[in-house]
């Protein structure tokens, strides 16, 4: 079994497809031979801006058992709606002057608000309802949660939600070794596991959401269709989980 996890604090296939990154170097015969090719040296203006790292929020839905996690990194934003009764839904945007306005793909739901001081305060419209949240950043053993394992032909990913409190709700979307069969999801959970770690890159985003539609495509049916969305579920989830062998 090959496990894939991930992880930065503040904050599924029967196709693998392997992810290269290659870097280039120049190299001289000698060391003079280094330094005649070498350009001149430019004066700096200063420092390199350091990267932002990723924030992770977390936050109740008003009179609802569903909870809200957010990643933000940068500009870009995904948030995870999930309720231990009901599908995991993933929702993507920006930020924007403290701007919030995220959106399911097909646009059936959508977070919107304004993040100040590190707290995002707005409202959801899920499954026909409308709700107030409040997220905050996530302390202590609160936050995301994701794994992602690849078990010969099969899949399994799996993100969740705790809040400070300790209150968990998951979702696990196991595609199994019969790419024509629907995917076998499943809501609720007692606890994170404990081989996950917490994540907080937005482009983990891709890799859910590419479940989803997966999923989706088995449940219509058609050939054309799943053959695309396994392929880009593979590309998204090994891009986005890196094996740890």
């Amino acid at each position: 079994m090959r496990h894939r996890s991930v992880s930065a604090r503040r904050a599924c296939v029967a196709l693998a497809t392997t992810v290269l990154l290659g870097g280039v170097t120049a190299c001289g015969d000698s060391a003079s031979d280094a330094d005649a090719a070498a350009p001149a040296p430019t004066e700096q203006s200063g420092p390199a801006p350091a990267a932002t790292a990723p924030e992770t929020l977390v936050g109740d839905l008003s009179e609802s058992t569903t909870k809200l996690g957010l990643i933000i990194e940068g500009d870009k934003v995904w948030g995870y709606l999930c309720d231990p009764a009901a599908a995991a839904i993933g929702v993507t945007g920006t930020i924007v002057d403290g701007a919030v306005e995220l959106t399911e793909p097909d646009g059936s739901t959508t977070v919107t608000g304004t993040y100040a001081d590190g707290t995002f305060t707005g409202a959801v419209e899920l499954a026909g309802e409308s709700y107030e949240v409040t997220a905050v950043p996530s302390t202590g053993d609160a936050g995301v949660f994701a794994r992602y394992e690849v078990s010969g032909d099969s899949t399994e990913l799996g993100v969740w939600i705790r809040n400070d409190v300790g209150e968990v709700v998951g979702n696990v979307t196991k595609i199994a070794d019969d790419p024509t069969e629907p995917g076998d999801v499943t809501q609720g959970s007692s606890d994170v596991p404990a081989d996950v770690v917490p994540f907080g890159l937005v482009d983990r985003a891709r890799c859910f959401l590419a479940s989803r539609k997966l999923v989706k495509a088995m449940q219509q049916g058609g050939s054309a269709a799943k053959e695309e969305a396994v392929l880009n579920y593979a590309r998204a989830c090994n891009a986005a989980f890196p094996s740890t062998e």
